[in-house]
């Protein structure tokens, strides 16, 4: 296996540095090294660990579960001081303490997140409301939480209090995701009891492939509502005057 048909596995499998440097064994300064070219002969020794790495499974099985493996500390044991050190090396998200690899986002999966953003910040706007919406990346930092730092793909924040410079600070009203392949589990499991446990209003699931919104008020029901693309959806912390048009496609 080339060098150059190993950068293009790490692109579609969207591993960070770190991880192939954890994973493979070889030091995160050789790895930048040689994929930037800066080596433009690897040792005989490097080439084979990066190899195997790429041609194994045990980086597939990491990306696949989404969980970020960096040395010196177990899953469930990182704090946000690991999440700010880490962050440079690739989109990261932290949750009880296990570190997530957000991984490649598709286009389709961007486009998306950002209609409904520009809908609801029409919305927001129009009717002159006291709000703010903001898209991915934006750093969700629950109150007295120092395991926990989210990376929703939408978010609507009613108290402009909790909005400062580096990110939100405190619970917002409204969360919504996009599946991509590999956060199915993070985004329906984890997130969902994580955004209920934290006092979230509403949480959206959005579901391209099934074309649908899975929709839950934390405050109204116990059950969630569950929407077709081919039906505006009703958002319940603007008491259903916002409604969303759900795109299949963008293009």
């Amino acid at each position: 296996m080339t060098i150059e048909e190993m950068k293009a596995v790490k692109r579609s499998r969207g591993y960070t540095y770190e991880q192939v440097a954890e994973l493979s064994g070889v030091p995160l300064s050789t790895v930048l090294k040689v994929f930037s070219g800066e080596t433009r002969s690897p040792r005989y020794g490097t080439v084979q660990a990066l190899e195997r790495f790429f041609a194994g499974t045990a980086g597939q099985e990491a990306v696949r579960k989404g969980e970020a493996p960096f040395a010196g500390k177990q899953p469930g044991e990182y704090t946000t001081e690991d999440y700010y050190v880490r962050k440079h090396a690739g989109q990261v998200e932290l949750i009880d303490g296990v570190m997530y690899d957000m991984g490649m986002l598709s286009t389709e999966h961007q486009s998306m997140a950002g209609e409904i953003c520009c809908q609801m910040l029409q919305f927001i706007r129009q009717n002159r409301i006291d709000a703010a919406v903001f898209p991915f990346p934006v750093d969700v930092c629950p109150d007295d939480d120092d395991r926990t730092i989210l990376q929703p793909d939408v978010v609507v924040v009613c108290d402009r209090e909790k909005v400062r410079e580096t990110g939100i600070y405190g619970t917002p009203d409204f969360i919504a995701e996009v599946l991509s392949a590999g956060s199915q589990e993070r985004d329906c499991i984890r997130k969902l009891d994580k955004y209920r446990s934290l006092g979230v209003r509403e949480y959206w699931i959005v579901d391209p492939d099934k074309e649908k919104v899975i929709v839950y008020q934390f405050e109204e029901a116990l059950y969630p509502s569950v929407y077709g693309f081919d039906m505006p959806v009703p958002v319940g912390i603007f008491q259903g005057k916002c409604r969303i048009e759900i795109r299949a496609s963008v293009w």
